[in-house]
């Protein structure tokens, strides 16, 4: 669970962690902050959104305040119903460098992604909590991260090196992000190979129809009015366990 909401903003590494369990973890995002939880808030109370290219923090602001909602009577707590936070500059400076990952995963570069990191911009990084209007008009209290940064790194850090996983991983905008440097759907590129690294990996995925060769291939549901194509979250495909194995051999 996350922490008190009143000590959660103190170490941004800190926090993160924290939300990362039940999370719904979003890179190359875009703009695109107000479906995911709308939709995705009866899975996860938790959202990372992740684009090292777009957006600022207004945007964010003025986005996430459309779908706000008043507290649900009854429900008593001495947290605001909303509340924002900018994250400390030197905690999330460590969490966008680069090096280590690069050191352990990469041996060659593209060079926008160089150029990047020869000279990070500070990157942004904002922390809301608040009730929202869920689909169907529910409400649901969800705390969400916003990072300027790059995708990759930020799962390696979050999730990977931590022994944890999201329990959704979205992929839906990797391709339609302009300078996206690596091919998201492509289960031995870079993001994958994040993935495979950790002990445990994401329950969902969620990706555009047809747009990912990742080994999630059980259909969970389809969402046809969030893009221009249908996008689907997938379950992971189980492997075979060693009791179906020795039943197939033998109705052989």
């Amino acid at each position: 669970m996350a922490e008190d909401p009143k000590t959660v903003f103190r170490e941004a590494q800190a926090a993160l962690t924290c939300a990362a369990q039940k999370c719904f973890y979003y890179p190359a995002c875009g703009l695109d902050f107000i479906y995911p939880l709308q939709h995705f808030s009866k899975w996860c109370d938790n959202f990372i959104f992740c684009d090292w290219k777009v957006g600022d923090r207004q945007l964010f602001l003025d986005q996430i305040n459309t779908i706000r909602a008043e507290r649900p009577e009854g429900i008593a707590d001495v947290a605001p119903d909303f509340f924002t936070s900018v994250l400390r500059r030197a905690d999330v400076r460590k969490l966008a460098n680069m090096e280590e990952i690069l050191a352990r995963f990469f041996s060659e570069m593209p060079s926008n992604l160089r150029r990047f990191l020869a000279d990070p911009p500070s990157p942004e990084r904002h922390f809301a909590e608040l009730w929202i209007t869920a689909s169907g008009g529910e409400k649901k209290f969800v705390r969400v991260f916003w990072l300027g940064m790059e995708g990759v790194n930020i799962y390696s850090k979050l999730f990977s090196q931590k022994n944890i996983a999201p329990r959704i991983l979205c992929i839906k905008n990797w391709g339609l992000i302009e300078s996206e440097w690596t091919s998201f759907g492509t289960w031995q590129a870079h993001l994958g190979q994040v993935v495979q690294a950790g002990p445990h990996k994401p329950e969902l995925l969620v990706a555009r129809k047809g747009d990912h060769d990742w080994p999630w291939t059980r259909p969970v549901t389809e969402f046809t009015d969030w893009d221009d194509q249908p996008v689907i979250m997938w379950a992971r495909k189980k492997p075979t366990s060693r009791n179906q194995q020795v039943r197939k051999r033998k109705s052989r």
